[in-house]
């Protein structure tokens, strides 16, 4: 199977510039912003990162990090970033005592699972925030999700097989804005790379869902399953089938 590998979304915008062979200095900011959206619209699951952060909440609302994809677990209170064993043992305690995902936890003294208790906070997400449903004005917050990692100039990271959507999603943005200038591109110009650019990116999604060997193993298993696989369906035995 082929490995993911992170690199920074400047490898796409740097190869966009040169294909279209212009000084991206002035536009890169703009080039930046594009490549992200895309890489938004392709779909980052596999190149997120599991991160956590302290917020401070301002009224009942607290504003979540401008990386952040999948919110997690919220918990009250300050815990520290490195607190992925605190995490770990609370997603056990709240799967074994049914707990639903859009209720706090409130720690107490000791990081085992006898000390946890619900805190009676319900919150939501809207508009990249946590909005809990009481005034909490001051108060940090400790929040687990997964997000976008970014390099040290504070470009995203996205998977290597990415790229070439990303030029091409560049590229269709660069020239539907130069529509509005004096060097007008062609609207057959625009639909080509508006088609490149989804035939790229639906290639990039099949590329990240690859299947490992266990998750191959595991499905198979499923399929022959004399009471729940194909043989059941269809009344067909399943050594007839082999996938």
């Amino acid at each position: 199977m082929a490995i993911n590998k992170l690199i920074s979304v400047k490898q796409a915008i740097f190869e966009a510039s040169e294909d279209m062979g212009f000084d991206i200095t002035r536009d890169k900011p703009t080039f930046s912003m594009w490549a992200v959206r895309a890489e938004k619209d392709i779909g980052s699951y596999y190149s997120y990162k599991r991160q956590r952060a302290v917020l401070t909440i301002t009224g009942c609302c607290a504003q979540l990090p401008s990386s952040a994809a999948f919110l997690k677990t919220v918990v009250m209170g300050d815990m520290g970033c490195e607190c992925g064993e605190l995490f770990q043992n609370l997603y056990i305690w709240a799967g074994a005592s049914n707990i639903s995902s859009n209720e706090t936890f409130l720690v107490i003294d000791n990081p085992n699972i006898s000390d946890y208790c619900l805190g009676g906070v319900t919150w939501s997400t809207q508009d990249n925030a946590i909005l809990f449903s009481q005034n909490l004005d001051g108060q940090k917050v400790t929040i687990e999700y997964l997000g976008l990692e970014e390099d040290c100039d504070g470009f995203v990271m996205v998977n290597e097989n990415h790229i070439p959507a990303i030029i091409e999603y560049i590229m269709w943005k660069f020239c539907i804005r130069s529509r509005f200038s004096n060097l007008k591109m062609e609207l057959g110009d625009i639909k080509m790379h508006q088609a490149e650019y989804f035939r790229l990116a639906s290639d990039s999604r099949a590329m990240d869902a690859t299947l490992t060997d266990s998750e191959r193993n595991e499905i198979v298993a499923m399929l022959h399953d004399p009471y729940s696989g194909w043989g059941l369906s269809v009344g067909v035995s399943p050594s007839n089938y082999i996938l």
